[in-house]
């Protein structure tokens, strides 16, 4: 990368303070927020992606292994993941296509509706699941350690708050 986060933190606060002089108005810290929250999401990818492909699978398709492996059946609709992961159904079809590949998950058309397609977790994509947990547990608690306990609860109380409007901005601007 280059910079360090100091650097590239100061890179922004300053590039937003320069926009301030010539665009009065702007929201300050909402915007140093946003910036904030991007990098981390960035940061964390990252480092999760790292940690993820010693297993063969992207963050991505850890996330979807994980939610067929908490289902109930171990089966879950496609439609279904495309809401729990916030992604496109044609995101999802290409996730599914490169899992199959790999004998992680296997789709099958629903007995209750023939239009609808369900992915399955397979006996492989279980034992991943079960080999990667320890570790991956083990490197959320190493990231988090920068916050108290606490902290924790009110990042996520706020991160839930924006998700929540951002949901709300969606369905204003489908609407319009």
């Amino acid at each position: 990368m280059g910079h360090s986060l100091t650097a590239r933190n100061q890179f922004y606060v300053e590039a937003v303070e320069r926009r301030i002089k010539k665009t009065p108005g702007i929201p300050k810290h909402a915007t140093l927020a946003l910036f904030h929250i991007v990098g981390a999401h960035d940061l964390m990818h990252a480092h999760f992606s790292v940690v993820i492909a010693k297993y063969g699978v992207s963050v991505a398709g850890w996330n979807m292994l994980n939610l067929l492996n908490t289902a109930e059946s171990g089966a879950r609709p496609m439609h279904e993941l495309s809401e729990l992961m916030l992604v496109s159904r044609q995101n999802i079809t290409q996730l599914v296509d490169g899992l199959e590949k790999k004998k992680l998950v296997v789709r099958s058309t629903s007995k209750e509706d023939g239009r609808v397609k369900n992915v399955e977790i397979t006996r492989s994509g279980r034992e991943l699941v079960e080999a990667a947990q320890g570790p991956h547990f083990e490197e959320i608690r190493e990231v988090f350690k920068a916050l108290r306990d606490p902290e924790v609860e009110l990042l996520c109380d706020y991160l839930v708050r924006l998700q929540a409007r951002l949901l709300e901005l969606k369905d204003k601007r489908e609407k319009r």
